[in-house]
């Protein structure tokens, strides 16, 4: 099996002009770049510019209503995202959240679109029990696991309780993709680079090395979608100095994620 295939999200590129944001993708060893589907124009640009540099590339949705995905899911479609990662912004209870996940299921696969659903924050996605009791009556949901916001939302730490590394083990098995961001209990996202931060990286390759296990045993020869998705100052993700500016380098914070994902997955026998 080929290296794996590491995404980098061009949130996380500055706002840089879209050629110059892929030159740099390209040029870091990256296979592709994590793009948001919410504007025609943007999305056009942003897909031919990638492919331009031999580029692929996954989507990005974050629908406030149970209408809002249709566009998303349209986007992708037409422009040919190998996936689409849904980040629910809205709130609901169990028996909502069941019916507008499988809605949104049932549109993904009338489009032909890979539906991959984060765990994140500010909305019914950010609740990591709820999502595993929605996957024993969801049981084709494929989830996005990005571990910071479970680990904040949840108040995850050292050490773990038996209920929240079950709840951490159960999303893991039905994840297709992840997002690649160190945090802590305490701070949505930490320099891997930093050794006072080594200890909870200790954990994030465990989850990862899991993750990508799990994967494998259920999809042999295939790959799940891995994202690189550091955001910047003005999302509030990174800690700053006085000055304003990030302690480390965001990316070569998002490079070295990368190699150490492409580590753990060739570790494991699957590359």
């Amino acid at each position: 099996m080929p290296e794996l295939v590491v995404h980098q999200a061009l949130w996380s590129m500055d706002g840089m002009p879209l050629d110059e944001a892929a030159r740099r993708i390209a040029a870091a060893r990256f296979g592709g770049a994590a793009v948001r589907c919410m504007d025609e124009a943007f999305v056009a640009d942003a897909t031919a510019t990638l492919t331009r540099h031999g580029l692929g590339w996954v989507g990005n949705a974050l629908p406030r209503t149970p209408d809002a995905l249709a566009e998303p899911l349209r986007l992708a479609a037409r422009h040919g995202a190998a996936a689409l990662n849904v980040i629910p912004l809205l709130r609901a209870d169990d028996a909502t959240a069941h019916a507008i996940i499988a809605r949104w299921l049932d549109e993904a696969a009338e489009a032909g679109v890979t539906l991959h659903l984060e765990t994140h924050r500010g909305g019914f996605a950010e609740d990591g029990f709820r999502l595993a009791r929605l996957l024993e009556s969801l049981p084709s949901l494929r989830l996005t696991a990005d571990l910071s916001h479970l680990l904040l939302g949840h108040g995850i730490k050292p050490p773990f309780a038996e209920a929240d590394l079950a709840m951490i083990a159960r999303l893991l098995a039905a994840s297709d993709a992840v997002h690649l961001r160190l945090s802590t209990s305490e701070q949505a996202q930490v320099s891997p680079a930093f050794p006072q931060h080594a200890p909870w990286l200790d954990h994030y390759r465990a989850w990862w090395r899991t993750l990508f296990d799990a994967f494998a045993t259920r999809n042999p020869g295939r790959q799940p979608v891995v994202v690189t998705e550091l955001g910047p100052p003005a999302a509030d993700f990174p800690v700053t100095g006085r000055d304003g500016a990030e302690l480390s380098d965001r990316f070569t914070d998002s490079i070295l994620l990368a190699t150490i994902a492409r580590d753990i997955w060739r570790e494991g026998g699957h590359a």
